[in-house]
Order: C-alpha cells, then sequence, then structure tokens
C-alpha cells in the first residue's frame, strides 16, 4: 500500500539550512498547509532566549529601498503618515516582531522576555503606577471628577463659549480618564478634602458581603483602615511594581519576609541590588532575609499561626471574604493582617487580626451579620 497522499500537509516543504521552506512554485496553493504544519510541529514555544543588556546590540541591514519603504511607510508608519494595525510602530519594532515570529515558528524558541521594541505601549498613567509613582495629585482628582459633571459646563453653553456638542464630548473625555484610573485600580473619593487612593477598599467589603452596606458597619466601630484590599493579589501577585509606602508598611508587619522579597524581585526602594535582600542565587553577599511568595500556600506559610487558627477547631469550616492590610483600634499602632470571613459551622461573621507581634486577635460581628448581642469589646 502507497504510503503517499496527494493531501500530505508536507509535500510542499522543502528543507534548507536554517529551517523549513515553501516550493516557491506552489506557495499559494500550500501556504495554509504550512501553517497548519508548523503549529504541529512547535506545538510548545520555550521561552529561553536570553536578551542581555538592554542597550548596544546595533546591527544594520542593508536591502533593497524598497524593503525599507514597505516597513517603514506601510508597516511602522511615520508621524506624518502613521498606520492602524497589529505591528509595533518604529522601524526596528516591525523586523524584531517579525524576526521573533519565524524563530518561533522554525525552532519553537522565544525570548525569555519580550524585547522593549516589540513589548505592549504603556499610556503615560501605567507608566506611573508600573514605577510605584503617584498618578493623580487631590487637586488633579477634584478637577477631573469636575469635568465630569455635565453642570460644570452647561454656564459656558448658556454663555455661547461652546456647543451643548462640545460640553459632552468634554463630559465623555473625563468619564474615560476616570474609567483608565479604575482599571489601574485607582480610586477617586467624591469628597473633596479625601485624598487619591489606590484602592475602593470600602466597596471590595460591601461587594464580598453581597452588596450590603451594613457590612462595614463592624470596621467603623473598631475603626478598620484598610490600607491594601486583598493583599495577595495586589501586593504580593501584583503584575505592577507596589508603590514604597506599602512596602514600607509590610516591612512593619508579619508579612515582612514575604515583603522583602517582593522588593527584591520587583525592584522596589533599590531592593534588587546586590547584597541588600538576600538572593539564594548570590549567597555570598548576604542581605535582609526573605521568604519566597509565589502562591497562596506560600503567603500563609509567612504566618502559620494565624492559618492555623481559621482553618483548625471552632474554625474549620471558615470561609475567608477578603485577607486584608492595615490598621484597627484593638491592634493599637502595629500593622496588621485583617481577614474577613464566615463561619459556616455557626453562620457568624468573624474579623480575624494578626499584629507584627505575634498576636491574634478576633471581632464577631454583632452590629450586623450575627446582630443578637452586642459585644464592646474586641477579645484578644
Amino acid at each position: 500500500m502507497s504510503n503517499t497522499s496527494d493531501n500530505s500537509q508536507t509535500d510542499n516543504i522543502k528543507v534548507g539550512h536554517a529551517g523549513l521552506y515553501v516550493d516557491e512554485s506552489n506557495a499559494v496553493e500550500v501556504h495554509k498547509n504550512l501553517v497548519d504544519t508548523m503549529g504541529a510541529i512547535t506545538e510548545t514555544i520555550v521561552n529561553d532566549i536570553p536578551l542581555g543588556i538592554d542597550k548596544g546590540g546595533k546591527t544594520l541591514i542593508d536591502c533593497e529601498q524598497g524593503i525599507k519603504a514597505f516597513v517603514r511607510d506601510a508597516l511602522a508608519g511615520t508621524s506624518d503618515n502613521p498606520v492602524d494595525n497589529h505591528l509595533p510602530n518604529t522601524e526596528t519594532g516591525v523586523w524584531i516582531y517579525y524576526l521573533t515570529k519565524g524563530i518561533e515558528r522554525d525552532f519553537g524558541r522565544t525570548w525569555e522576555k519580550l524585547p522593549k521594541s516589540i513589548a505592549p505601549k504603556l499610556s503615560a498613567a501605567e507608566k506611573k503606577v508600573s514605577a510605584g509613582k503617584r498618578v493623580i495629585t487631590k487637586a488633579e482628582k477634584n478637577d477631573l471628577l469636575l469635568r465630569k459633571d455635565m453642570g460644570h459646563w452647561l454656564p459656558m453653553v448658556s454663555a455661547n463659549k461652546m456647543t451643548i456638542e462640545e460640553a459632552a464630548k468634554e463630559v465623555a473625555k473625563a468619564a474615560e480618564e476616570i474609567l483608565e484610573l479604575e482599571k489601574l485600580g485607582i480610586y477617586l473619593s467624591e469628597n473633596k478634602t479625601a485624598g487619591v487612593n489606590d484602592y475602593n477598599s470600602d466597596r471590595i467589603i460591601i461587594d464580598s458581603w453581597g452588596g450590603s452596606w451594613d457590612a462595614l458597619e463592624i470596621m467603623k466601630k473598631y475603626q478598620v483602615r484598610i490600607l491594601i484590599p486583598n493583599v495577595i493579589e495586589n501586593f504580593f501577585f501584583s503584575t505592577t511594581k507596589p508603590k514604597v509606602k506599602y512596602y514600607n508598611a509590610l516591612a512593619k508587619s508579619a508579612l515582612s519576609l514575604g515583603a522583602h522579597y517582593v522588593a527584591r524581585e520587583r525592584g522596589i526602594k533599590n531592593m534588587d541590588k546586590k547584597g541588600v535582600v538576600y538572593n539564594p542565587k548570590h549567597p555570598q553577599f548576604g542581605g535582609m532575609e526573605c521568604k519566597e511568595v509565589e502562591t497562596t500556600e506560600d503567603f500563609w506559610e509567612l504566618v502559620p499561626e494565624l492559618y492555623k487558627k481559621i482553618t483548625t477547631g471552632d474554625f474549620s469550616g471558615y470561609e475567608i471574604k477578603g485577607v486584608h492590610f492595615g490598621k484597627l483600634k484593638p491592634a493599637g499602632k502595629d500593622n496588621a493582617i485583617i481577614i474577613d470571613g464566615l463561619n459556616i459551622k455557626d453562620k457568624k461573621r468573624v474579623i480575624f487580626y494578626a499584629t507584627e507581634g505575634g498576636g491574634i486577635g478576633t471581632i464577631f460581628d454583632y452590629i450586623w451579620y450575627n446582630a443578637e448581642t452586642v459585644v464592646d469589646e474586641a477579645e484578644f
């Protein structure tokens, strides 16, 4: 029996010294088969090509003028003639983009991380957040909130200084800016005297309890001030570099060893320098002790006694609604881990908190959720 087939995906592929090539005489007809074949050959792309130092790698490409013109004008675009496509907006970016795609296709390999010429471009606000810098001031926040209100523009419309359509565009523009900030986790309080918060902690607590505003009452009673809500996701697993102020606060808590690790890995406060925080890759330099936090299990290993408290004995059925970080009256001046949740066994809301010194306290919500008796003081 013949083992050949007219529909074989590899019939029209030739082997060259650096990869697989299509027989040019039949290129159009077999293009789809080639793509399918490459997908089958290279199912897994390995990120193992080091980029090295991010400057100094210069390569001169001497090519036909038509090629350069096409890359510049049709693919990358220029400031005078921008193009709308999925490619980088620089010639270098286009060359690197297609080089990267070719290496992935032919060899199943790619860079350890995206070269800067093809990395996604960040907005001005995203760059500030990534660098841990302040994105917007209180005055700018109040001005932005003012501009999103049509009432702010109506006097100018009445005075024929602008049209109603122009006013609507200004409102929409302000709303888009606010939405961008919210996507970055920045909360703009309507209170003019309030500063700019990175998180809307009240909303996070309310949402975790089915949208009930009553969930905040116990927080008010015990003066709970949350600095970082959902601290595991918003600090330890954050996709952007956390701000220095959050590291400084966590460094003075039971989570300090994990905070040092994040600071080293993310370059917070120059703590990625050798000898500042201990790195097993460079043990000869020493540095502050730290503990790796890459998983939720790693996080709980930072506070094993607290984890034991909320998962065994009377609280073996405890359902965590949120793991936060901040301050509260029963803990005094200490920073504390604050865990909000529901004890399934007796269907009571219980808030745990742990201080830097190792103390663990509990607060039962008899104001709202439990609502049978009122407890004036927290148990500690």
